[in-house]
């Protein structure tokens, strides 16, 4: 299964940008395919996509990408040899968000630490 979601997860990634050309997609600074979970079935399959951009841009980029699943199934099965291509499902993934923010906060402590240490 790891092998399979690797190669998923890397045509994937060829292909989105490439391929699609919506302008609610362009709108984003940076799209990038994270990571593919695939059921064990390979009936469906969970595209992790991290999205850098406004609130509102990710949104559209996420529809955008809902509305061209099919096409990129098709895309995708001309690139992968499977005995069927999954039904592909867009699920934004927050984590690089999550964690610039967890890094913003411990900055902020740390400032406040060296602030409290010097009036003391």
């Amino acid at each position: 299964m790891a092998r399979i979601n690797k190669q998923l997860q890397m045509n994937l990634a060829d292909i989105v940008p490439s391929a699609i050309n919506d302008p609610r997609i362009s709108k984003v600074e940076m799209m990038t395919v994270t990571g593919v979970r695939a059921s064990p079935d390979l009936a469906t399959a969970k595209v992790l996509v991290a999205v850098k951009g406004g609130d509102e841009e990710t949104k559209d980029a996420m529809k955008a990408l809902k509305g061209a699943s099919g096409f990129l199934r098709s895309e995708l099965g001309r690139r992968v040899s499977m005995r069927s291509t999954p039904k592909l499902r867009f699920i934004l993934d927050t984590t690089a968000i999550q964690a610039a923010n967890i890094e913003r906060i411990l900055h902020e402590i740390e400032v406040e630490r060296g602030e409290e240490d010097g009036q003391g």
